[in-house]
């Protein structure tokens, strides 16, 4: 089993979510993550991974692999974001490799 673990910047963003189930469905597609299975994803440049959720407005939810057995989530989003959002990403994943 891969660990997943959260940003406080992620936490706070899936808290703030309008709807529980949405806050579910991420939660879920994260605990899928941790045994392998990321479903409808893209990786992209600067080491991050974007998860595809297709509910509401098109939520998106980037990772970057830390080891073999770790996945640290670092950002949550929507497609109206979504390239503001892989950018924070990008950068937040460079901190985490400095």
């Amino acid at each position: 089993m891969i660990e997943v673990v959260e940003s406080e910047e992620f936490r706070a963003w899936r808290g703030a979510l309008p709807s529980q189930r949405v806050r579910n469905q991420i939660r879920t597609r994260l605990g899928r993550l941790a045994f392998g299975n990321p479903g409808a994803h893209r990786v992209l440049d600067g080491g991050i991974v974007e998860l595809k959720i297709d509910i509401g407005p098109g939520y998106r939810v980037y990772y970057a692999r830390v080891t073999q057995a770790r996945f640290y989530v670092l950002r949550g989003g929507n497609k109206q974001t979504q390239q503001r959002d892989i950018e924070a990403a990008r950068r937040a994943a460079r901190e985490l490799r400095s």
